[in-house]
């Protein structure tokens, strides 16, 4: 309990330092055109906006919820198991939730491919109208994971056969190819977004300190962990030429002490933070992660990137009440939380969810809105 209390002591120090400068530590865009006032789009300007709303969040001591809601499989009735029944899985989740509650929640992440081959790529039209109509315009941010198909065999993201590491970036080789298809996917859907002028928490290569997925430690040494991060900014924010993006570093409690190792560095990552499964959110090799992240990026905002208990039916009766408890007692500076999906949606299946949305300490949609100026139209022309 003494060295607990010593170290979120300690890091509150730290994160006055780190909210004071929060804003001015948006990362580096190589290409000055993308980042001159006269090119800076609608959703730019939304960005900025978003960015300007977490500072007051962080100033005034409050936490975002925040929500995940699926890949394109979410449009579909009930498919996973213990879903409350509803017309689509979104609205039993995100819906259910904001009934239950009466809240909607800050932050609500999607995906636009899906963990399973057979349904790779999810209709971009579809999903990014649901982002816009039932998350951006009732003050909630949207936020898009990435769950990356091996690029080498076409599988399932877990899968950690991989080939020369080179080849991602060497053209005409099969790893390029399907790594290439991949990314332009997501950027079509990015570009859709950023046209209504709706910036977005983009979380690329998560948890990639464990060893299961084939971006991870068993499978990439940080330097080329460190190295694919940054094409994918250079080519989504360059290439691509989106300025709509806040990027999100997710690692892993799981061998945390490489955070130092493959953290991708201040001028490529906006926000960091952690996956944190278990009964206890404040467990001790959580607020070591917190820690590490600190003292790697001290000017970067934390956040559970993804949180929940470890299975379904877990801690039941006292989860959402622990995950207050955290975060009023061992981080003093959580930007938001993500509660994850399936058996490991406490807000949805677990009791006392209206405590946690309802709490004092917590932003939803509603108090976002409500921050710092009005966010105006967004499907305005942008500001020359």
């Amino acid at each position: 309990m003494v060295r607990k209390f010593f170290i979120v002591a300690a890091l509150t120090c730290l994160c006055i330092i780190a909210v004071s400068s929060f804003i001015h530590q948006s990362p580096r865009n190589h290409r000055s055109a993308a980042t001159s006032p006269s090119r800076c789009s609608t959703a730019c300007h939304n960005k900025r906006d978003v960015l300007e709303k977490f500072n007051i969040a962080l100033n005034n001591h409050k936490t975002i919820s925040g929500l995940y809601a699926g890949d394109e499989r979410m449009f579909d009735p009930h498919w996973w198991s213990g879903a409350p029944e509803g017309y689509n899985t979104f609205d039993q989740f995100v819906g259910h939730v904001a009934e239950r509650t009466g809240e909607l929640a800050g932050i609500i992440e999607v995906r636009f491919t899906s963990h399973e081959d057979e349904r790779r790529y999810g209709d971009l039209d579809r999903i990014v109208n649901l982002l816009d109509e039932k998350v951006w315009q009732h003050g909630a941010i949207p936020a898009i994971s990435d769950f990356t198909l091996n690029p080498w065999n076409s599988e399932d993201g877990r899968n950690r056969d991989i080939g020369e590491f080179d080849d991602l970036f060497t053209p005409r080789t099969h790893a390029y190819e399907e790594f290439h298809t991949e990314l332009e996917f997501i950027a079509t859907g990015l570009h859709q977004l950023q046209e209504r002028g709706i910036p977005v928490l983009f979380r690329p290569f998560h948890e990639n300190t464990g060893g299961w997925f084939w971006w991870g430690r068993r499978t990439l040494n940080p330097e080329e962990y460190q190295r694919l991060w940054h094409y994918t900014f250079d080519y989504l924010e360059n290439t691509e030429n989106l300025d709509n993006l806040i990027w999100v570093y997710g690692a892993s409690t799981s061998h945390y002490e490489l955070i130092p190792e493959t953290y991708p560095g201040d001028d490529y990552v906006h926000i960091v933070g952690i996956s944190n499964y278990g009964c206890n959110p404040g467990r001790s090799d959580v607020l070591e992660s917190y820690a590490t992240l600190k003292e790697v990026a001290p000017n970067k905002p934390f956040a559970f990137t993804e949180v929940g208990p470890e299975r379904n039916g877990q801690c039941r009766e006292h989860y959402n009440r622990n995950l207050i408890h955290t975060i009023e007692n061992d981080i003093p500076d959580l930007l938001y939380f993500l509660n994850w999906f399936g058996p490991r949606a406490a807000l949805a299946l677990y009791p006392e969810a209206d405590k946690v949305l309802q709490h004092p300490r917590i932003w939803n949609a509603d108090d976002l809105s409500a921050a710092g100026q009005s966010r105006g139209s967004t499907h305005s022309q942008p500001t020359e």
